[in-house]
Order: structure tokens, then sequence, then C-alpha cells
């Protein structure tokens, strides 16, 4: 009778282990279910997200889908693994809550340089207040980096690029619109810190100062094309040095 009960002991034992294995494998089985089920809502969601509107997704995502539904998947899970399936369903928002802010982050990015480069390309362009577009551009940057929606170094970044890209499309505009090509030439030449200033001299010539300091004495008539053509090379990365800079040389060269 005694090893009768002893079997019967183990026999019950056993019985419940496999119990206990089958019932977690159903309830991982409903996991990765419900975790692949997010995972497609997620990405069907991020496809209907409006330009411009990426704003708060991430939190929206996890507030209004994914809690909800984890709440209600936790409930169906048996008591003896609540605290594991806790756990894990914690891991998996924190997943996808990566993910989502990671999009959002993406567009909103995206959406702010477009809407940059629109009003670059558009009304800041088309105007015969250059220095007003400029300061104009420099809120719609203020405004983004306070949004939110681009960081002071990608701010700094896109301000770079899109500086040359207002001079750029307000010349060609203003071309266009009967400005003539002198006056373009001088209004580029002496507009912005990286422009050579120039100093015209009574004898017919003239002295071009780079930002860096460096001077060059050429004909008066040629300073503006001259300085200009520094411009563009400090503009392409070229160090322009004083010391080895406006010699004059009586050869041949």
């Amino acid at each position: 009778m005694a090893d009768l009960g002893e079997n019967v002991v183990r026999l019950s034992a056993t019985l419940q282990a496999k119990n206990d294995e089958a019932q977690e494998f159903e309830t991982e089985r409903k996991f990765q279910e419900f975790k692949w089920q997010k995972q497609l809502d997620l990405d069907q969601q991020m496809r209907a997200v409006e330009p411009g509107q990426a704003a708060g997704f991430a939190e929206r995502y996890v507030a209004e889908t994914y809690k909800p539904e984890a709440d209600e998947f936790f409930q169906s899970v048996p008591d003896k693994f609540k605290g594991k399936y806790g756990l894990k369903l914690f891991g998996a928002e924190q997943d996808f809550y990566g993910s989502a802010a990671t999009f959002a982050r993406g567009e909103q990015k995206r959406f702010a340089v477009a809407s940059l480069e629109d009003a670059v390309k558009g009304r800041l362009a088309k105007t015969g207040d250059l220095e007003g577009a400029k300061a104009e551009y420099d809120e719609l940057l203020r405004a983004a980096i306070a949004d939110g929606h681009i960081t002071p170094i990608e701010a700094d970044e896109t301000r770079r690029k899109h500086s040359e890209d207002i001079e750029y499309n307000n010349a060609e505009w203003r071309y266009e619109s009967g400005a003539g090509l002198e006056e373009l030439l001088r209004d580029v030449t002496e507009s912005g810190d990286t422009r050579a200033a120039i100093e015209h001299h009574s004898d017919g010539m003239a002295t071009v100062t780079t930002g860096s300091g460096a001077s060059f004495r050429v004909s008066g008539d040629a300073a503006d094309r001259f300085a200009g053509a520094l411009a563009d090379f400090e503009a392409e990365g070229l160090e322009i040095k004083p010391e080895q800079s406006g010699g004059y040389n009586p050869r041949n060269i």
C-alpha cells in the first residue's frame, strides 16, 4: 500500500508537470500570436499617419492600442505564469514604443526639413528683402526646434545648406524678374559673412579682403568678379591664408 501511494504521488506529480508544460506552451503560443498581431497593427498605423501628424504617435499607440489589449491578454494568463508574462508584456511594450518613437521622430524631421525647403524655394526666394527672408527662415528654424521636430545640431546642418539656397533662389527670381546682372553680382559680393570686402582706389585699382584677412590688389573693374570667385572658393571649403596670398611676382607664369 505504501509503494502504491508513492507511485500515485509520483504519477500525480508527473501529470501535473505535463499539464503545466502544456499550459505554458499554449500561453507562449498565444503570447507570440498576440505580439505579432500588435506588430501588424503598428505597421498599419504608421502607414496611415498623415504628413506632419506624427507628434505623439508612440504615446497614442501604446495607450490606445497596445495597453488595453495587453491587459486583456494578461487576464487570460494562468496565475502561476502571470509574473513571467507580466515581464514579457512590459518588454514588448518597450520594444513597440521604441519602434513607434523612432518612426515618429524620423517623420517629424522629414516633414520639418521638407517644409523649410518649400519655404526656401517658394516665398523666401521671391522677395526683394533678402535679409528679411533670412530672418524669417531663422524664425521657422527656431520654431521647428521648439516643436521638437529637429535637434539644434540638425538645425545647424540644415541652416548651412539652406543659406546658400536662399541666396541662389533669390538671385534667380530677381534675375527672371528683370534685375540686372551687375546689380546681382554686387549684392552677392557684398552680402554674407564669407563675402570679401572691396575697397576701390583713385588709381583704378581695388583691394579685395576676405573674411580670413587675406588681401588682394586687383583692377577695380574686376574686383566684383574676383571677390565672387574668392567667395565661391571659401564656400567650397578652401582656406585662403593671409600669409600665402596677395603676392606679386613679375615673371611670365
